[in-house]
């Protein structure tokens, strides 16, 4: 319902499937003012994993599609590379990056299960990275009041419970 989106204190944007039904699916249910309104008012929203695509601009995934434009960047598959096994599945502890600190602790290992990843165009809006088959891959992203996972927080055990309370708590 768009007009819940204003009266929420936090907003967080779930995320499994593809981006191009994800954007259709907002886009027929009249979501995306109600989003813009909800970030330029300057309340917390949170992407998770395909919810973190669609905060960027475009992504590629099966076709060009365009997103929610809140942060500047693209979303490409991690690799084209046939040895490079995709999904990326399983538990990583992210690096932080120094400049866009983020709301966990250093040692945590977070849940990820994706094929694409998100290419911000202000390197500044990362927050943390991964490495997986030696590609560097952003897992969380981080712009004034939006900010968004790659991994899943709600199958990170501790980790995601400390940072879904990190999120609430900001």
């Amino acid at each position: 319902n768009p007009r819940k989106i204003s009266e929420c204190d936090k907003l967080i944007l779930p995320g499994v499937g593809a981006f191009g039904n994800a954007m259709k699916n907002i886009n027929e249910f009249n979501l995306i003012e109600p989003i813009n309104d909800y970030v330029r008012k300057g309340n917390s929203l949170l992407g998770i994993c395909l919810g973190m695509q669609l905060l960027l601009d475009l992504s590629e995934e099966f076709g060009s599609h365009k997103g929610l434009g809140l942060i500047p960047g693209v979303v490409k598959k991690i690799s084209h590379n046939k040895d490079i096994i995709l999904p990326n599945v399983g538990f990583h502890k992210p690096i932080q990056m120094s400049k866009n600190k983020n709301s966990y602790g250093e040692n945590e290992w977070f849940y990820f299960v994706h094929s694409f990843k998100c290419i911000p165009k202000i390197k500044e809006n990362i927050s943390s990275i991964i490495e997986y088959e030696g590609i560097d891959i952003v897992s969380s992203l981080k712009k004034e009041n939006v900010r968004g996972c790659q991994f899943h927080p709600e199958k990170s055990q501790d980790a995601g419970i400390n940072y879904f309370k990190n999120f609430l708590d900001e």
